[in-house]
């Protein structure tokens, strides 16, 4: 490993610490922004933007259907449930239910409720907790536009296409349409799943204390728990190098899997090597009508087994 890579390492490895022991408060009121949660921004989004790679461009592969086509015609960019991607496990958060039942059992009264509805209540809980990563609306990138892999699991083996937008554009797209979470998150790769065990005990007890009229109640909810719980996944899916976009303000309706928002022109797109020739000229002929450089990926003349591309 050379040193620019080393240095990468490393960024990562400081983006995920953050991550994984930082919290922001959250508060309704105000939507989180409070100037302790401001500065944690700022890190966040300087600890991100140090993970940037080099070409400081992530990509979007297609399968060259007529929807993804008129969606690079007329700029949309499709956001999916997590429910809806090939990864069981995309998402999906860690309870300790041992651990939340005893939680639950020491705040609950003893003579207040039966045994039975304290588990039914526990249940509730860990339903909701667990899944709370997939009731978001993501958008899926990579920063590797020669992986062969990528082409064939996303682009249909190669028949496809994928678009190009550079990180800063996407972000200054977002923060000029006050979208809340306007940064792309590089994934963090694991052999295990988010822990939400505590989050969900704080919750609780937040609860229960507020219907029990205690004003003085602070809603404990870490204004990243939205983030944490999408941007997690297994070792299996590395090679993917992804970043995601997720919407964390409920822009979307929560009872359609797939839902589209106007944004930029990509910075370029890349047709695949096995594309059908009359898919290939209809991407060329928007791209050629919205001034899109567009490039041609081709198979490595050497002894490589990653791809090229060359301009057409």
């Amino acid at each position: 490993m050379n040193k620019k890579q080393d240095s990468r390492a490393e960024n990562f490895a400081n983006y995920r610490n953050f991550m994984e022991k930082s919290q922001m408060p959250f508060n309704l009121d105000n939507l989180g922004v409070t100037p302790d949660n401001a500065n944690k921004g700022a890190v966040l989004a300087s600890l991100i933007s140090m993970c940037y790679p080099k070409n400081e461009s992530l990509f979007r592969y297609r399968r060259a259907t007529d929807d993804n086509i008129q969606a690079l015609e007329n700029n949309h960019l499709w956001f999916s449930a997590a429910d809806t991607f090939n990864d069981v496990y995309d998402s999906l958060c860690y309870i300790n239910i041992e651990k939340l039942l005893n939680a639950v059992f020491k705040i609950l009264p003893p003579h207040n409720l039966s045994y039975s509805k304290k588990i039914s209540i526990s249940k509730e809980y860990v339903q909701t907790f667990e899944n709370l990563g997939k009731t978001r609306k993501i958008v899926c990138l990579t920063e590797d536009i020669t992986s062969n892999l990528m082409w064939a699991h996303y682009a249909e083996k190669g028949s496809g296409f994928a678009v190009e937008y550079k990180i800063n554009a996407i972000t200054e797209f977002f923060m000029k349409s006050n979208f809340r979470s306007p940064i792309p998150y590089p994934v963090i790769y694991d052999d295990a799943r988010y822990d939400i065990t505590n989050d969900a005990i704080d919750w609780f007890r937040y609860s229960f204390n507020k219907d029990k009229g205690d004003k003085t109640a602070v809603n404990p909810i870490d204004g990243l728990i939205s983030v944490k719980s999408t941007i997690r996944k297994g070792l299996d899916w590395k090679y993917e190098k992804e970043w995601r976009i997720i919407d964390i303000s409920d822009n979307f309706e929560h009872n359609v899997k797939h839902d589209k928002l106007s944004f930029i022109s990509p910075s370029a797109v890349y047709i695949g090597y096995s594309t059908e020739k009359y898919h290939e000229e209809k991407i060329c002929s928007i791209c050629e009508s919205k001034s899109i450089p567009v490039f041609k990926m081709t198979l490595d003349k050497s002894s490589g087994v990653k791809l090229n591309y060359e301009p057409l």
